[in-house]
């Protein structure tokens, strides 16, 4: 039997990590998604948690002898169902698993791939954070966003500044933070002619992997939005100013980065972020391109053995 995501979703429990609950559509979830990890975890649980009047799909997967917790955020148009490389990478490393999917992505509810502020983002985000500890899930508590779930970390991080160290106390990756869209002048002109008259425009699903069984499985995946919403843009367009104007941190971010990327204006976001966060790290990878969750092998693993070399989910 076929997956199907609104049967899943009407049939999905309300998220209680001590409680494990698994509807009988969990299965072909996992399978369509290739969340198959053996020994690595002996519990998970895919549920909704009631976040600022959306319900967010939470997902945690458990390792038997836990050295920390990794919290992934994903990016725009994407949902944590893309991630089962970073996911086995973090169980692989003796951590802990949580994802989410952000409102109006994948299994979570809310208006599809949009948003009226990034600050609802931001309130997921700091729900998540403070449950931490109520759900005995072992500290460290490590981050990694790719594209806009970066986006999110970062603006948390320089709201909070040093307080954030308090829920925040393992180290933080990001692949191909998002500040600035590429062709952002463009994308503005565009928005502000086109907005008043057009909610949204039709998305086209361009190669930004070098794994070409990931693009062909993205174009046929069912939790994707066929469109691109002015809502968000505009979101984006409100935010920039705002995040530009926060102080800087002294915390060390991991950031990796394809050359190659269309997606996201990569050069001018990694001179603002060195601006923000002095003590960042940065991988060039002259092959990659935006959707380095699901990058090609070879490229997948480079970084992944410099996030390692970085000291990325070593025990506290």
């Amino acid at each position: 039997m076929e997956f199907d995501p609104n049967e899943l979703i009407g049939r999905l429990p309300p998220f209680d990590p001590q409680q494990p609950a698994r509807p009988e559509d969990y299965p072909r979830y996992c399978e369509r998604y290739g969340f198959e990890f053996g020994d690595l975890s002996d519990t998970s649980q895919l549920g909704m948690l009631e976040i600022d009047a959306e319900q967010i799909a939470v997902h945690l997967w458990r390792h038997p002898s836990p050295v920390g917790t990794l919290l992934i955020v994903h990016g725009y148009l994407d949902h944590h169902g893309l991630y089962r490389h970073l996911i086995r990478y973090g169980l692989e490393r003796q951590v802990n698993l949580l994802c989410f999917d952000l409102p109006g992505h994948g299994l979570s509810t809310g208006k599809r791939a949009a948003i009226d502020s990034f600050d609802s983002y931001q309130r997921v985000l700091e729900a998540l954070l403070d449950r931490i500890d109520d759900w005995q899930l072992t500290r460290p508590l490590h981050l990694l966003g790719q594209s806009t779930g970066a986006a999110i970390i970062n603006h948390y991080l320089l709201r909070h500044g040093t307080e954030s160290n308090r829920l925040i106390d393992g180290r933080i990756a990001e692949l191909a933070p998002l500040v600035r869209a590429a062709n952002w002048a463009w994308v503005n002109l565009l928005h502000s002619l086109l907005a008043p008259w057009k909610g949204s425009v039709t998305r086209g699903f361009a190669a930004n992997s070098n794994d070409d069984k990931f693009v062909e499985f993205l174009r046929r995946d069912p939790l994707q939005s066929p469109v691109i919403t002015a809502d968000w843009i505009g979101a984006l367009k409100r935010w920039l100013p705002e995040f530009q104007s926060l102080d800087t941190i002294e915390r060390s971010l991991l950031i990796v980065q394809g050359e190659k990327d269309a997606t996201v204006d990569w050069r001018f976001n990694l001179n603002l972020l060195a601006q923000k966060f002095p003590n960042q790290q940065a991988l060039l990878l002259a092959d990659a391109r935006h959707q380095l969750a699901n990058e090609s092998e070879p490229l997948r693993q480079k970084y992944l053995d410099w996030l390692d070399q970085q000291g990325f989910l070593q025990p506290a």
